[in-house]
């Protein structure tokens, strides 16, 4: 009796079945190590039942130094087409700039600070700076050199006329004021329209420039045509004004003959 009571107890007893409760409770299934869904992908191990998650998102680039660079400019920095119409409208402007004849040409201490090194010493010295200085005097200039170095300034270009009329006094203010980008405007037109009409005064700006390329150029031209060149009158008037320009002249002769 004691026998049959503990079979009928045993076949009560649930059973378990070790891989049906595996089954069920979800046994960890191997998943390739890489889905290659993009360079950037990243993969979740995942168990059966749990929904797969995919990460395929590209990490975010920080912005490079030309970039940011070039974004503060955008914002900061005026466009040339601003500098031509606050220029033409003389809108806002906040310094006068004294020629050596003619009334004075309204300018913007921002603008000149910012073009050249030399004007930006000349607005931010202490002494200026204890004036409030409101005017500033080119005597170099007349009224009409120092309007079409403004424009040049401001705008960056120059009408051909205008430059033929004046590129002496360009030339020579660009270098004084210390502006780059306008030596080099004037070294290339200067190139372009050098002849034996102007090659004495194209040889004078390459000496107060320290301008190599003007002076070979001028120089060469002289070379060339030194049987018209010599014997003119503005060559006279010339070695009597710049004896030591004379030595340069005889010595590229004769080294070149």
């Amino acid at each position: 009796m004691e026998q049959e009571q503990q079979a009928k107890e045993a076949d009560a007893t649930p059973r378990f079945d070790v891989a049906e409760v595996t089954k069920k409770r979800g046994r960890p299934r191997k998943v390739p190590t890489m889905i290659k869904q993009g360079e950037h992908s990243e993969v979740t191990p995942i168990v059966e039942g749990e929904a797969l998650h995919i990460k395929n998102e590209r990490p975010n680039k920080e912005p490079t130094s030309s970039q940011v660079h070039q974004a503060e400019n955008s914002e900061v920095m005026p466009k040339i087409s601003d500098s031509k119409d606050a220029f033409i409208e003389e809108s806002h402007s906040d310094i006068q700039v004294k020629p050596s004849n003619g009334p004075s040409i309204p300018a913007h201490k921002c603008l000149l600070a910012t073009k050249s090194e030399v004007f930006k010493y000349m607005l931010s010295s202490d002494t200026c700076k204890a004036a409030e200085i409101d005017s500033v005097c080119l005597p170099e200039f007349d009224h009409d050199e120092l309007k079409t170095f403004l424009e040049l300034l401001y705008c960056g270009n120059l009408a051909k006329e205008k430059f033929e009329m004046h590129y002496y006094s360009l030339a020579l203010a660009s270098h004084k004021y210390a502006i780059p980008y306008l030596e080099k405007f004037c070294e290339d037109r200067i190139l372009n329209l050098v002849d034996l009409s102007n090659a004495f005064k194209v040889l004078e700006i390459s000496e107060a420039c320290s301008n190599e390329t003007l002076k070979v150029a001028a120089l060469e031209l002289i070379r060339n045509h030194k049987e018209e060149i010599l014997w003119s009158p503005a060559f006279e008037e010339f070695s009597i004004k710049n004896p030591h320009l004379m030595l340069h002249i005889m010595r590229y002769c004769c080294s070149q003959a």
